[in-house]
This record gives C-alpha cells, sequence and structure tokens, in this order.
C-alpha cells in the first residue's frame, strides 16, 4: 500500500494526461499537501481498504482514480466509475492495473454484469441535489449484494444552517446533509448504519421489511403531472413498494404516459367506464395485494423518505391500522411549499370535533373492510368521509413529518370556486352518515 501511496503523491495537477480534465473537485492529494488535508483523503480510502481484501468493489464518482488505485491493493475487481470520460482515459493509460475496470457511466444508470460487495462514494454525494443524492444512493444499492457494504464520505455538520453556510461557499455543492439528516436516508435503506469519526458512514445489512405498501392512485386527465407522481415513487429510499393505478376513462393523453411506466412494480389499469374518483378507489383497495396501502393522487408527489417512515411506523407500532403525516401545500410546479393543515387527533375528541387527518393517508385494508369502504356516491371530501369511518373502527395514528407535496391546480378536487357549492354539499352528507352511524 505504501507504494501506491507514494505513486499517489508523486501524482501533480501539472501532469500532461490531467489539463483536458476539467476539475470540478476532482482533487488530488498532493494539491492539499500544505493545509494538511491530503491525510483525510487518503485515509477514508485506508478505512475503505478493511473492507475489500479479496471483494469486488464499485468506486462511484472516482474522478482520476486514485482511490481506486489504492483499494485495487487487496481487492479482488475494482470497478471505477465516472460521468467524465478523460478521467476514465487518465485511469486507462496512468494507473495501469488489471484489477481497476474503469467505466465511463451515467451514474444514475448503472447497470454493472455482477452486484459488488462494497460501494465506496468519497466526498461525492454533496455535488448533488437532496433528490438526486437520495436516488443515486438508491440506484447504487441495486448493484450491492444483500450483505454488502457501503462507505460514503462528505461533510456532515450538526446544523441546517452550518450545512448551507458551507455550501454557499463552494460552487460544485448543491447540497449538503447534517449528520443527522443522512443518517435518517441511510436508515432507510441498511439495516446497520454506522458513523466514523466526523465524516464516514459505514453501512451494511440492506434493509428488507417484511411488509410492502400498495401505492393507490386513481388518475383523470393529469396527463401534465402524472409523471412527476410516479417518478416521486421510484426515487423513494425504501423500495418496499408496488403502485396501482386506474384510469378512470381519461380523455387526454394519460393512457399513453402511464403505459410508459408499466413495470412489475407499476401495475396499470384502465377503466370501461367512468366511476369518479370514490368509485376507483374502491376497485383500487380490492385490486391491491398488501394490506398496507397508501391513497397518493396523481397530479401530487411523494417526498423520498416517505414510504420508509409510514412502513416503520407499522413495524414499529402493531397496532396501527390508520397512519397519516403532515404535508406541504405547493404550488402548480410542486415548488414553493408551504405547511398544510394535519395534526394528531386530540385526546377524547374526534373528526367531527374539527378535521386533522390529511395527507398522506395510510391504512389496512384487513380494517378498512370493517368499515362501508369508500362511496361511489360522494363526489367530494371522500377522504374524510374515509377518516370519519375508519375512526369508527381503529384509532388514527399521527406522523409528525412532512412526506407529501400536494399541487395546487385549478382542477383539482378540493379547489375551484364553482366546486365550493358541492364541497358543502357532501360534507353535509358524510357528517351525517358518521353521526346516524354512530347512534
Amino acid at each position: 500500500m505504501q507504494t501506491r501511496i507514494e505513486k499517489i503523491m508523486g501524482l501533480k495537477d501539472t501532469h500532461p494526461l490531467l489539463k483536458s480534465i476539467e476539475s470540478g473537485e476532482r482533487g488530488l492529494p498532493s494539491q492539499y499537501i500544505y493545509d494538511g488535508w491530503y491525510k483525510q483523503m487518503i485515509g477514508r480510502y485506508m478505512y475503505a481498504s478493511k473492507f475489500t481484501k479479496d471483494k469486488v468493489v464499485l468506486d462511484a464518482c472516482c474522478g482520476v482514480g486514485w482511490g481506486a488505485y489504492m483499494l485495487a491493493s487487496n481487492a479482488k475487481k475494482i470497478y471505477a466509475t465516472d460521468q467524465n470520460a478523460d478521467c476514465i482515459k487518465f485511469i486507462e493509460s496512468y494507473w495501469n492495473d488489471s484489477v481497476i475496470v474503469p467505466l465511463h457511466a451515467d451514474i444514475f444508470n448503472l447497470e454493472l454484469d455482477e452486484k459488488v460487495d462494497v460501494i465506496t462514494l468519497m466526498e461525492a454525494i454533496e455535488h448533488f441535489d437532496k433528490e438526486d443524492g437520495i436516488r443515486l444512493l438508491t440506484k447504487l444499492c441495486e448493484n450491492l449484494k444483500d450483505n454488502g457494504i457501503v462507505i460514503l464520505s462528505s461533510g456532515f455538520p450538526k446544523s441546517r444552517e452550518k450545512a448551507d453556510k458551507l455550501c454557499a461557499q463552494n460552487l460544485f455543492h448543491h447540497h449538503i446533509y447534517t449528520k443527522q439528516e443522512m443518517k435518517i436516508i441511510l436508515a432507510g435503506l441498511f439495516e446497520n448504519v454506522i458513523m466514523k469519526g466526523r465524516k464516514i458512514f459505514c453501512c451494511s445489512n440492506k434493509r428488507t421489511k417484511q411488509e410492502k405498501i400498495s401505492i393507490l392512485i386513481a388518475n383523470y386527465n393529469n396527463e401534465k403531472y402524472i409523471s412527476a407522481c410516479l417518478d416521486s415513487l421510484l426515487t423513494q429510499t425504501n423500495q418496499n413498494w408496488e403502485a396501482y393505478i386506474v384510469d378512470d376513462c381519461s380523455t387526454d393523453s394519460s393512457r399513453a404516459v402511464l403505459d410508459q411506466y408499466k413495470s412489475d412494480k407499476i401495475k396499470i389499469f384502465h377503466s370501461d367506464v367512468n366511476v369518479g374518483y370514490a368509485g376507483t378507489l374502491k376497485k383500487l383497495v380490492d385490486l391491491s395485494e398488501n394490506d398496507i396501502v397508501g391513497i397518493v393522487d396523481s397530479d401530487d408527489a411523494l417526498y423520498p423518505n416517505a414510504v420508509d417512515v409510514i412502513l416503520g411506523y407499522y413495524s414499529d407500532n402493531s397496532d396501527a391500522a390508520f397512519v397519516y403525516s403532515k404535508y406541504h401545500k405547493c404550488n402548480v410546479d410542486l415548488l414553493k411549499p408551504s405547511s398544510g393543515f394535519s395534526k394528531a387527533i386530540p385526546e377524547g375528541k374526534t373528526n367531527l370535533n374539527g378535521w386533522c387527518v390529511s395527507h398522506f393517508k395510510t391504512f389496512r385494508k384487513s380494517t378498512y373492510y370493517k368499515t362501508e369502504g369508500f362511496d361511489p356516491t360522494i363526489e367530494c371530501a371522500v377522504d374524510k368521509d374515509l377518516a370519519l369511518k375508519m375512526e369508527e373502527v381503529t384509532k388514527l395514528h399521527f406522523v409528525d413529518e412532512v412526506l407529501y407535496k400536494w399541487r395546487k391546480t385549478g382542477n383539482s378536487l378540493s379547489t375551484g370556486v364553482h366546486r365550493k357549492k358541492k364541497l358543502n354539499h357532501f360534507l353535509s352528507v358524510i357528517v351525517n352518515n358518521a353521526k346516524a352511524r354512530r347512534k
């Protein structure tokens, strides 16, 4: 290893082969001798080498490959990947190590011929915005063996304020994670998450939950927004979900958009007759194969940790049969989020005393079937009708986290001046029905 470190430290940024490479912070240890930073750069890979002996390794976002060259001292094989083609050419010509397999690849579409034992991602996650960073980790894990290990290094300040300040000081950085923020994200992907010092996370034993969640999506004429909805599922930190979508006789191009997403995880159905929102949800509950289900409107979206938080809550609370969260109200582009109203139901109160339940609504089918279920004759406030029915057979559990993005559009079921009169009518109907059931 020492010989390799000496070769790495001897590589200067003035090397002819490096002139064509735009840095983008693809730094060399030799550039940081005077401030001592090189010790941390070398130290990260020294730590990773403890796990790479005789292993197949993926060094993601590897830059010019000096870290991969270090790990090649004891690894069986190193996939060294970077999106910069000049970096890959440099690795091929300079390091000249048969253990290293250089790969020029878009990291978000990386498909290896085999799953790897170890993944290293050193000082790279901060170069992506938050949602892309989570998507990156999720994608990398698809290439990891079930008992594999991920070594992740970055700066992880304690406070959001300090993280934002550091991020603003570096034009190459898009999002710096706090220590707690990264712990939560990694906990959604791994059973064991250990922090080594202040800058390195070591994760192992990729989590597999016993239960999945079926995401239920009723679509009608939302061709503009359904892709964002489905993309928010594909970027979940916990992929233990499947989606069921019924298109309720849309007259726009929804069908063509939906069919592009059809897969083993995303199941698409098309109605022959328009049955309305409540009727479509009723059909979706019957179609879904998992006991835990969640409702996402086709013009809305989930935050990346939504599935993991919800499944974690059900796992930790065996009595839970209806769980809901906080949500953000967003503009038509799902931007400018503001807090929507959703809170725990006060002790001794019900939703008849004041509406508390909103997105993200999830429940167990086995408990739902104890109620009358969705009523196709209810055209507005369908979610409120469901909450009233469910609280008659189970406790409604509140998760104090924002998991859902509600998009404000002129066509939303709950907005629009022309719908106010109809909304008030159906609110009166469902409240009177609930009172009658509770006599």
